[in-house]
């Protein structure tokens, strides 16, 4: 390419926006010493499918050898309705550019720390915005338990027995592992219900099934067999049915020592059994979507925290009151655009170290506000009064925006940017 030259390039979307990889992409120079490359546009197809027989994440790159790059970059994202569209190959230009929209955005790298970092894209004031709620966060978070082997800690309880003892079966058919059915009976106090990814919704979580819980938390690994042998027989023997399998797991070769108990799980902490937590959609989701949970009276089990699978992240919180406030700033329509401007393929437990989350305040009438806002969208969505929830949201929205100091116009361009984000 000569000096002043323009190069089109059909490239995959994820190097303008992945950490790791797409770094060295980024520098847009010709090795350490060399020219400068500027990009003078993207094209994002990402959402559609252009290339019969073939899945990709398409964008086009147009850039100019001699120039460092001018941020922002102009930057169009393509759509054909929802989701991720096929387009016919044999239609021409014009035909496709009916069928499609394009959205006339701005994209720049994260934050001002280096030119290498991946790019976020919106609107021109939107982008403004973003370097508002962009920062370290306050607040961690981690992903809920896992197993390995869902089908053998997954449970039914069929019925409390006058002893006390819960006769349960194990869910065999979830998972791709062939597991046997049993059926037996055990005692109550390792048994917790689970909320997976799917069992969270917008300001609601409920869990859908019990897990057998025998990881101690503190070690983290399974209690010591001749611990659980003596205090709970019914529990170790059921397990022991499993050992084979359970000692085959991928995980547990990899993070456990043969001599580790063969039951050892996975993720699981003293975290993991927060009285309150904020639990949000994984590996199950492509937005931000949180609820948060505490304890619950069991119809079975009474009284009993609940704990959560990995496709539910958790954010662990020292209240109630503070599981709302962070509850409302995950849901509120700045974090979903940021989420969506970053463009993790899933919500992921390091996007929340990203998000200017400050740490809840009792005495902040801000913070108390964000609390209380959440905790009424709770109660909304659980009645199933949609229009009382979106006027609850739209407050949401707005008292976020007071705490990150956007603007009533910025407000807006986010808003815009998220619902052309998609």
């Amino acid at each position: 390419l000569k000096k002043g030259g323009k190069l089109g390039f059909v490239i995959t979307q994820t190097v303008f926006k992945t950490k790791g990889a797409g770094d060295g992409f980024r520098r847009f120079r010709l090795g350490e010493k060399g020219d400068y490359l500027r990009v003078l546009h993207v094209d994002d197809m990402s959402r559609l499918q252009p290339f019969e027989g073939a899945t990709t994440r398409t964008s086009v790159v147009v850039c100019q050898r001699g120039q460092k790059t001018r941020y922002p970059v102009p930057y169009t994202l393509w759509g054909k309705g929802t989701g991720r569209a096929r387009v016919d190959i044999d239609k021409s230009l014009d035909e496709v550019l009916g069928e499609t929209t394009r959205a006339n955005l701005w994209a720049r790298p994260i934050g001002s720390e280096s030119v290498t970092t991946p790019w976020v894209s919106a609107r021109r004031k939107a982008l403004n915005a973003l370097e508002k709620i962009i920062a370290p966060s306050a607040y961690i978070a981690h992903s809920g338990s896992c197993t390995w082997a869902n089908g053998i800690y997954w449970l039914k309880v069929l019925v409390a027995r006058p002893d006390g003892k819960l006769v349960i079966e194990n869910l065999n058919d979830i998972g791709k592992l062939i597991i046997p059915l049993e059926r037996t009976a055990i005692k109550p106090d390792l048994v917790y219900p689970l909320v997976r990814g799917r069992d969270v919704g917008r300001w609601n979580a409920q869990p859908s099934v019990y897990i057998l819980m025998v990881q101690d938390p503190g070690i983290r690994k399974g209690y010591e067999e001749t611990w659980l042998k003596a205090n709970y027989p019914e529990t170790f023997s059921y397990l022991r049915r499993f050992e084979k399998l359970l000692r085959k797991r991928s995980g547990y070769k990899s993070y456990f020592k043969e001599t580790d108990p063969f039951y050892s799980l996975y993720n699981v902490a003293d975290y993991t059994f927060a009285p309150f937590k904020v639990l949000y959609r994984g590996e199950v989701a492509t937005d931000i979507i949180a609820g948060v949970v505490g304890s619950v009276n069991d119809a079975i089990l009474g009284q009993k925290i609940v704990l959560p699978d990995q496709t539910a992240h958790l954010i662990t919180v020292g209240s109630e009151v503070e599981a709302h406030f962070v509850c409302a700033l995950m849901n509120c329509v700045e974090t979903r655009f940021a989420y969506k401007s970053l463009l993790y393929k899933h919500p992921s437990t390091f996007f929340i170290k990203q998000i200017a989350f400050p740490q809840f305040d009792t005495g902040n009438p801000l913070h108390a506000r964000l609390a209380s806002l959440s905790q009424q969208a709770h109660r909304l969505a659980a009645a199933g009064d949609e229009a009382g929830l979106s006027a609850v949201e739209a407050q949401v929205d707005e008292a976020a925006a007071e705490l990150w100091s956007i603007s009533d116009r910025e407000l807006k361009e986010i808003r815009r940017s998220l619902a052309e984000l998609g």
